[in-house]
C-alpha cells in the first residue's frame, strides 16, 4: 500500500510532465518548419505550383458561377458560347474536389477573395493538425500509462511528419497531394482504430461512429485511393465482425 502511495502519484506526475514536455517539443519545432516556409506564404505563383494554383481555379470558379452549376466538379475551361456543354468544358477527373471545399466555405463565409496565400496558411494548419492526430492515436493507445518516455514515444511521428522533406520543400505548390489529401485517410484510419478497440467513452464512440460515413464520404471525393483504402477497413471489419449487416451499414 505504501508503495502505491508513493510510486502511483510520481509515475502519473511523470506521464503528464512527459505529455507536457512532448507537446511542447512538437509546437516548437512545428513553429520552427512555419517559419522556413514563411517567405513562399502568399507568393504568387510559378513554374512548379500547377496543383495549388488548380485548387484556387477550382474554388474561383464555384465562387463566380456557383457550386451547383459547376457540379462541385472542376473544369479547365470557363463556361462560354465556344464551351456550351459541360464536357466540351474538360471536366478534369484525375482527382476529386472535396479538398477544396473548407476553403470555398470560409471564403464564401467571409465574403472574401481566396488569394495564393489562404491555401498556404490552410495547409499549414492541416499539416499541425495531421501531426497531433497522429500523436493523439498513438497516445490512446498507451492512455494509462505512466511512463514519462512512453508518453514522449507518442510524439515521434508527429515529429516525422512535421519535419518532412517534401512538405518542407515543396510547400507552397504540394500542399494538396502531400498534405491536404492526407488528412481524410489519417481521420478515417484512427476513428475505425478507436472505435474497434473501444478506446473512448460510450457516448464518444457513438459521436464518431456517426461521423466516419461522412467521414469516409468526404475522403472519397478528396482522393480516388481511399476507394481501397476504405476496401481494406471493409474486409478489416468484416472478418473482426463476422457480420455483414454490422460491417455493411457504414459503407452505404
Amino acid at each position: 500500500p505504501l508503495r502505491r502511495l508513493v510510486v502511483g502519484p510520481l509515475h502519473e506526475a511523470g506521464g503528464r510532465r512527459g505529455w507536457v514536455l512532448g507537446l511542447t517539443l512538437y509546437m516548437a519545432f512545428f513553429a520552427i518548419t512555419i517559419g522556413l516556409r514563411w517567405r513562399q506564404v502568399d507568393q504568387p505563383y510559378t513554374y512548379f505550383e500547377w496543383i495549388t494554383a488548380h485548387s484556387q481555379l477550382i474554388v474561383d470558379n464555384w465562387l463566380e458561377s456557383g457550386v451547383w452549376n459547376e457540379r462541385g466538379l472542376s473544369f479547365l475551361n470557363p463556361p462560354s458560347i465556344e464551351f456550351p456543354s459541360l464536357l466540351s468544358r474538360h471536366p478534369y477527373v484525375s482527382y476529386p474536389c472535396g479538398a477544396q471545399w473548407p476553403v470555398y466555405i470560409l471564403a464564401k463565409a467571409l465574403d472574401r477573395p481566396v488569394t495564393p496565400g489562404v491555401f498556404h496558411i490552410w495547409g499549414l494548419v492541416w499539416h499541425g493538425c495531421i501531426g497531433l492526430f497522429l500523436i493523439g492515436g498513438l497516445w490512446l493507445f498507451d492512455a494509462k500509462g505512466q511512463e514519462p518516455e512512453r508518453s514522449l514515444g507518442a510524439f515521434l511521428p508527429g515529429f516525422v511528419w512535421a519535419g518532412g522533406r517534401a512538405s518542407l520543400t515543396f510547400f507552397p505548390t504540394m500542399w494538396y497531394a502531400d498534405i491536404v489529401v492526407l488528412l481524410p485517410f489519417v481521420l478515417v484510419g484512427l476513428i475505425e482504430v478507436i472505435v474497434a478497440r473501444a478506446l473512448l467513452r460510450e457516448r464518444y464512440m457513438r459521436w464518431l461512429t456517426w461521423s466516419l460515413p461522412v467521414l469516409i464520404f468526404w475522403g472519397t471525393y478528396t482522393d480516388w485511393l481511399f476507394v481501397p483504402f476504405v476496401a481494406v477497413i471493409f474486409l478489416y471489419r468484416l472478418l473482426r465482425l463476422r457480420g455483414i449487416r454490422a460491417t455493411f451499414s457504414t459503407f452505404v
